[in-house]
């Protein structure tokens, strides 16, 4: 792995520069300690106290995790043409039938999978109905 630097190519492709930081300790912390498990052994707890009120976190490359390369995506786009996921699949289809219209079936096709790209960490329900639509659009061969 590549030092972090603040030079132009500080971490490797797929790696983000996070810059360092301090850390400031709650006195209950500092009073009190902290219960940690033990690493070997079965259910072996102990207290530990740090011996200083800070520390000092070091700057490091992150793995990149963010839906980059995405760009801008305009909303309202299917809403218009009645397209909701809550909705039912044949009223779903009805929309999707009309927004094809304006569209074509490539463009509602592309849209309906980068949405399901962008929702499939937060909200995995909702990407895997995008993704049923998406497919149901690539199967209507007999439009444009």
């Amino acid at each position: 792995m590549v030092k972090p630097t603040s030079g132009n190519k500080p971490c490797p492709d797929g790696y983000t520069y996070r810059k360092g930081y301090t850390r400031k300790l709650a006195q209950t912390i500092l009073n009190q300690g902290y219960t940690v498990q033990r690493k070997r052994g079965k259910n072996q707890m102990y207290t530990a106290k740090p011996k200083q009120a800070e520390i000092v976190v070091p700057p490091s490359c992150a793995k990149n995790k963010s839906n980059s390369g995405k760009g801008v995506l305009r909303k309202g786009t299917l809403i218009k043409y009645g397209y909701s996921f809550k909705l039912a699949d044949s009223q779903r289809h009805k929309a999707l039938l009309s927004a094809i219209e304006a569209y074509g079936k490539t463009s509602v096709y592309n849209r309906l999978h980068t949405v399901a790209e962008l929702a499939k960490k937060s909200q995995p329900n909702v990407a895997s109905i995008f993704l049923k639509d998406r497919d149901w659009v690539r199967g209507q061969a007999d439009l444009k």
